[in-house]
């Protein structure tokens, strides 16, 4: 297969991108088109070994939120023509994540029968990885569209995370049936009355550590929010430990004979185990790495790209969106008896 990366997004650009796109082609035997500045990206390809069938492709712009859709030069962009074209199975960018949605939406489009796309996140537990969607495509959300986002995080858990059964829970501050506001009451009823495999019920935060789920279903403003309070609180407790164990000869003795467990505590926690997040409901396959992704981080990337599109993600998931059922809740702010699909 052939992955097209955007070497022009992200803080380390391109030297960061270049660097793990070649990881991953050694690591994984993967092809590669590389999108940016053709000097940037030879003067980066000199520092080591020049896979066969390397192609680069020009983008010389690097777009902002206002300008991703009208600029079909930039790497985002061009990577999802190629990707729409065929010459490219994948796209992985570190490029913003609202021009890489804009860029995709517009040379992509959504799969046939989603109504929103939506950005699925990884994130490490104790135990393995708890998808997490919506983290931020959609601020404001109906019911209908959890309901989607429950059935799109199945498949790609299925698909690409090697979860057999994936259990689906829906955030909420808390696990009875009377909390939550009407956006999460209404997709909790549609998701029970008709059956939905795998949903497990309400699931409040901690259920990212406690292993109750595999997919954890939210709004994009709530899930954006809980993703970077996670974030927050590694990096905090990070900077803590670092301080304890400098606080002394003691201390510092501590470390020396904990050194291998910590960081084996830090290597579970670190988000380039699985590179990105990727953007499920779009006609084709799109990962977005960390602004901050270092090479490994984008490796990962490139390794996510290609095995969602090793386990079909896009047909299995059209498959799903093909088959559940035609919920129709009433929509936040309608008047009662009115309801849309």
């Amino acid at each position: 297969m052939r992955v097209a990366v955007d070497t022009q997004g992200g803080d380390h650009a391109p030297a960061a991108l270049v660097a793990g796109a070649l990881l991953a082609s050694e690591r994984y035997r993967i092809g590669l088109t590389l999108l940016g500045h053709p000097d940037e990206i030879e003067a980066e390809l000199a520092h080591g070994r020049r896979p066969t069938g390397l192609d680069i492709v020009a983008a010389y712009r690097r777009p902002d939120d206002a300008s991703a859709l009208r600029n079909p030069g930039s790497a985002a962009a061009k990577g999802a023509q190629l990707v729409r074209a065929g010459a490219a199975d994948a796209l992985v960018s570190a490029a913003d994540t609202a021009v890489v949605l804009a860029a995709s939406l517009r040379w992509l489009g959504r799969l046939a029968g989603a109504r929103r796309p939506a950005i699925a996140a990884a994130v490490p537990t104790p135990d393995a990885f708890v998808l997490v969607l919506d983290v931020g495509a959609n601020t404001s959300c109906q019911p209908a569209h959890l309901v989607e986002f429950a059935m799109m995080g199945r498949v790609f858990a299925s698909a690409c995370m090697a979860v057999d059964r994936p259990r689906i829970g829906l955030l909420n501050i808390g696990h009875e049936e009377s909390k939550g506001n009407e956006l999460v009451q209404a997709a909790h009823r549609s998701l029970l009355e008709h059956g939905f495999p795998g949903y497990a019920g309400f699931a409040e935060p901690y259920a990212l550590a406690s292993g109750d789920v595999d997919v954890l279903v939210a709004d994009g403003f709530s899930g954006n929010i809980l993703v970077k309070s996670m974030e927050t609180a590694s990096s905090m407790f990070a900077t803590g430990l670092r301080t304890a164990f400098a606080a002394s000869w003691r201390s510092r003795l501590g470390y020396l004979l904990a050194r291998a467990q910590v960081g084996a505590v830090r290597a579970k926690a670190d988000p380039g185990q699985y590179g990105g997040a990727a953007l499920l409901g779009i006609n084709g396959v799109v990962v977005v790495a960390h602004s901050g992704a270092d090479p490994e981080a984008v490796c990962s990337a490139v390794r996510q790209a290609r095995d969602a599109h090793a386990g079909s993600m896009l047909e299995r998931m059209a498959r799903g969106l093909g088959e559940t059922p035609d919920i129709r809740v009433r929509h936040l702010g309608d008047p009662p008896g009115r309801t849309k699909g």
